[in-house]
Formats: structure tokens, sequence, C-alpha cells
């Protein structure tokens, strides 16, 4: 801690030195925020919980549910939002074997062992503790006996679970109209439920290199601000009430879909625009995106080490800083044949620009976190993502239509359920292609490290007044360095090393469950 804030220090004081910025100075007071927000994270919120977890002996717990998770076993998943009898409230993941609906609101008691979250066993495995950790979920128990009464929250006294049971209700529609495949991922793109994907579908689409489709994202976010705010002009609205209000529908909706990290920036950064839009104010993309890090990780700074939360805001910045960049090569390209001259058109050329520039930013990581990447997923992303907002417009009005008359709701899910049955096929052929899920293993950090420089060094050299000729010194010298040191990561005889696996222990007898009859 010490070492990391002498170095912000030192940074800082050169910056100002150097520039004359006194707004650098402030980098030390975030870096102090950010250690206490850390340490607070880290540290025990219930000793009472702590206790039994360790003991591991039979606990009793009260609390409201406050989400529940679909799924495709007969298991039903709660987050159970403790009361304060037993301490300070923290959120606890409940499993229970049970065919009966909870819906958000219900007042639960459980009884069973209470257990820490589980640490990735093996090199590359699922790492409960670290992405539910980040989601504030601190223990999970499975439940032995329960006992639950049901609530009614109206809307203006709790109106954020009021918006979980009206999630429900449109998984509900969806499963209705829908064929089971097609429903998981509409449910996915709709309404942020990706958990009833198949782990068949999963894999092609992650090897076909379009699983970041699944998540609700920018795309999403944008079309329902567009939506909103092209409706409040037709009615003739002003442009201030307009954005007040379409920043309330944002707020509604990303709790909607489960406010996920990559939901929450982009509702963030579109709140940006909007707020700078009633202010007359313009907006800059990379201080939407820096402000939206910032209230995320505020609010939970264990963010900091979620996949979903690097690939959204890396994506994001990409898109603003490399973009511009390979433009500029597109523009070279067209210009130098009458064949390729397509590729200066405006429209052409930002869409395919982008895809470039957010592959190029995310490859690396891909290759860190999944120990593959899928170069042919950039011309499949191309095809196939300006088609995705077909699909979402297309579950929105089931989803709504359905509310009312499950026939008519059958009307509007037609092209969903076409586009989607077009996207399982072109994926299951691409991932089978040569250049799709090419395996990597993780690369060390003094490939990653360099390859990054290289990208911020492109970003930068492309706005910075150098000469010419070391620009175009820096542009050679860098892509040959990552090289050299991929080839040398390849080549270059390594030590024999032994990996042991754990392979774990036999389920408990409390936890093997029989169907219920």
């Amino acid at each position: 801690m010490f070492i990391t804030l002498a170095a912000a220090v030192a940074l800082a004081v050169l910056v100002w030195v150097a520039y004359g910025k006194k707004r650098v100075l402030a980098l030390p007071l975030f870096t102090l925020l950010g250690f206490m927000l850390l340490n607070n994270a880290f540290s025990i919120r219930n000793y009472y919980f702590e206790y039994m977890a360790n003991s591991r002996e039979i606990t009793q717990i009260t609390g409201q549910v406050t989400d529940v998770a679909l799924t495709r076993s007969d298991w039903t998943r709660l987050t159970l939002r403790t009361c304060e009898s037993h301490g300070a409230s923290v959120n606890i993941r409940v499993f229970v074997y049970t065919y009966e609906e909870f819906r958000p609101g219900y007042s639960l008691t459980v009884t069973g062992n209470l257990q820490h979250l589980s640490f990735a066993r093996n090199p590359g495995g699922y790492d409960e503790d670290r992405h539910l950790s980040s989601r504030g979920i601190s223990y999970k128990i499975f439940a032995d006996e329960y006992e639950f009464t049901s609530l009614s929250p109206s809307l203006i006294r709790n109106p954020v679970l009021t918006m979980r049971n009206f999630r429900l209700r449109a998984a509900d529609v969806i499963s209705q109209v829908y064929p089971e495949r097609s429903a998981a991922i509409v449910k996915a793109l709709v309404i942020g439920v990706n958990s009833t994907i198949e782990q068949e579908i999963r894999d092609i689409y992650r090897d076909a290199g379009i699983f970041h489709i699944l998540a609700v994202s920018g795309l999403h976010v944008g079309m329902v601000a567009a939506f909103v705010y092209k409706l409040l002009s037709i009615l003739k609205i002003n442009n201030r009430h307009a954005g007040i209000i379409t920043l309330a529908v944002l707020a509604f909706y990303c709790i909607f879909t489960g406010a996920g990290p990559a939901t929450i920036r982009a509702v963030a950064m579109c709140s940006v625009i909007i707020v700078g839009k009633i202010m007359y104010c313009n907006s800059n993309t990379l201080n939407s995106a820096a402000f939206a890090a910032f209230l995320l990780l505020v609010n939970q700074p264990l963010l900091l080490w979620d996949v979903g939360f690097i690939y959204s805001f890396s994506a994001v910045i990409a898109l603003s800083t490399l973009t511009p960049v390979i433009q500029d090569v597109f523009d070279f390209i067209s210009r130098g044949s009458k064949r390729l001259e397509f590729l200066g058109k405006k429209t052409i050329k930002t869409y395919c620009c982008g895809c470039i520039a957010a592959f190029l930013a995310t490859m690396p990581l891909t290759a860190y976190f999944f120990f593959q990447i899928s170069p042919i997923a950039v011309l499949v992303n191309i095809v196939l993502v300006p088609t995705v907002a077909l699909v979402v417009l297309s579950g929105f009005l089931s989803v709504f239509a359905g509310l009312f008359s499950i026939t008519l709701a059958s009307v509007f899910a037609g092209a969903a359920h076409v586009l989607i049955t077009m996207y399982e096929a072109v994926a299951g052929f691409v991932a089978q292609l040569p250049l799709a899920a090419m395996p990597t293993g993780r690369p060390p950090m003094y490939v990653l490290i360099p390859y990054a420089l290289f990208l911020v060094a492109l970003a930068y050299l492309y706005k910075a007044k150098f000469p010419r000729k070391f620009k175009h010194a820096t542009y050679i010298a860098m892509p040959t360095l990552v090289l050299g040191l991929l080839v040398f990561w390849q080549f270059a005889p390594q030590p024999p090393t032994i990996t042991f696996l754990d392979v774990g222990k036999a389920t408990p007898p409390l936890y093997r469950k029989t169907a219920a009859p």
C-alpha cells in the first residue's frame, strides 16, 4: 500500500513539474480512497456469520429475498438479504431444492450449513468468491429446511423489488412464446438472464467470438434511450423534460436487467451524454467512461477484478481511441485500390473499424482469461452484430405484447426466433473453422504489457505532434517487439513443470437430493 501510494505521489509531482497541471495532485488522494474502499470491501462485515461458516454448524437465517435467478436445474437460486438480528445485514446466495416459485420481496427463513464462497481449485477454473463478492454476496447456503411468507411490495415502497418481479414475469412470457433454445437467448438479450443458456450454446458462441452479444450493454441501452427520447420528441415534450424522463427510464431498465457491470457502465455513459444535452454541454467518451468506472468502483471496488468490467471498459476505450487510427488505414487502402474503394465509405469505415478496434483491445484479455483467441471473430461480428438490434426490438415487442396476449406476442417473436436460429447455425459453422477457438494458453506479462503499450502508442501518436519519421519508426518497432516476444514465448525452452489438479471429493450426503414426488 505505502509503495503504491508513494508511487502515485511521485507521479503526480512529476506531471505537475513537467506540465504545470495541479489537477494531478488529486491522484494520491484518489489512490488513498481506493485503498480505504478495498480494505472495507475485504473486511468481515458480520462476525456471527463468519463464525458459523468456519464452524460448519447448522444455523437458521432469516431475511428478505432480493433476487431470484432462473436456472436449468431443479435447484432454485436466491439472493437473501439477512435481517439485523445477528449483526450487520449481508447478502447470502441460497440454494433451495423445490418446485415452488419464489418472488423478490418474500420473507424467507432457511436452515442449513452456512459456507464460504469457494475459490478456483484449478488454473482457469471458476472463482466463485471473486465473482459473487463483486456482486455483494458474502456466503452461500444449501437449505435443508425453509419457510417463507409471501409479500407484495408496492412500487412506491420498493420499486427495485417490483422491477425484479416484473423481470420474472417477462421471463415467463418469453418461455411461453419462444422455443426453449431461442427463449434462453432472448432472456439474455432482453432481460439480462443468461443462466438458462445450455452449455453447448455457450461454447459455440464463445468459440465463434460472439458471446459478448448475450450481455446487456451499450447496444441495448442505446436502443432504449433512443426509442424513449424519440417518442417523447414526437409527443412534443421539450428536450430537458425528455432527457429527465429518459434518465428515469434508463435507471429502471438497469435494475430490470439485473444491473450488471456492463449495463451500469452503459447507463452511466448514456446518462452523462443526456445530462450534457440538458445542460447544453458537449460530452467526451473517455470522460464518460472514467465517470462510469469511478461510480462502479466506489460502490464495489472488487469489480476491479471482474472479467466483465475489464472487458467492457477495454472495448469502450478502444472504440474511442483506436477507431480513428484504423479509419486512416482504411482511407489509405481505399485510395490505393479501385476494387477496395467501398472501404472508404463513411458507414462501412466507421462500423468495421469499430469492430477491429474492439477486437484488438479484447484479444489479449480473451487469451489471458480463457486461454484461446478467435481471429475470425472480427468478420463474424461485422456480419452478425448489426442484426442484434432486430432481435432486441423483436424481443421487447413480444414481451410487451405477451403481457396482454400470448398470441399477439408470437407474431412479434417471429423475427427474433429466425435470427437466433441463424446465429446458432453460423456460430456452429464458424466454431469448426481453423481460425476459431485457437488455444493459446495464458500469455505472460512480458508479452501482454508491450502489446498494451503498442495500442497506447497508436492512440497517442495519432494525435501527437511528432515527426513523421518517428511515428513510422514506432509503428514498425512496437509490433516487431511484440511479435518477437510472442515467438520467444512459444519456442523458447521452458523448464519442466508439473500441475496437480484438484478433482474435489464426493458430494456430501447432505446435498444429494432426490426429486420431489
